[in-house]
């Protein structure tokens, strides 16, 4: 039984892995063989950020005249395995990831997306409360910001040159 448990962390992990760098496809060149997300995926810990939540962020990415044009934003829960995954993708790299069937027992992907217009503005609807990595590039740079959701309050965040990971 423990086994089946580790190994069905195992593929969780990959899974959210999967997420998170189609959330951000475009964002790495093409490169080197899949890596491996060293951080502790336990997939209970982010089901409060699969539900549809109350709340709407907007913003802009941009650096100088620059933005995320045609690129995605995303909201991803703020935890270790993210930033690693966020961190692997910065560098031109490829989290290892599983199939789409293997996401474990509750529906819903803890990660919001979208794609950034012109402008570089995003808007990221039915985000529920709880903290989160605001996650955009902008040419080859990949920009990331902490940000904390409450409900029934207006969130507006901008990515600029200050929020560069590389």
């Amino acid at each position: 039984m423990r086994i089946r448990q580790l190994q069905g962390a195992a593929l969780n992990r990959r899974v959210v892995a999967l997420l998170a760098a189609v959330a951000i496809a475009g964002c790495a060149a093409p490169g080197p063989q899949p890596v491996l997300v060293s951080a502790p995926f336990v997939a209970s810990v982010y089901d409060p950020y699969r539900v549809l939540g109350p709340n709407t962020v907007t913003g802009r990415a941009y650096i100088g005249g620059a933005t995320c044009y045609g690129k995605t934003a995303a909201l991803f829960p703020d935890s270790r395995y993210f930033r690693e995954v966020v961190s692997i993708v910065a560098v031109g790299g490829k989290p290892e990831t599983v199939p789409p069937d293997q996401r474990g027992t509750t529906p819903g992907s803890p990660v919001r997306q979208m794609k950034c217009d012109s402008q570089g503005n995003f808007i990221l609807q039915r985000v529920p409360a709880g903290r989160w990595l605001l996650v955009a590039q902008v040419q080859t740079r990949m920009l990331q910001r902490e940000v904390q959701i409450t409900d029934g309050a207006v969130h507006q965040f901008d990515l600029t040159e200050a929020n560069a990971l590389r």
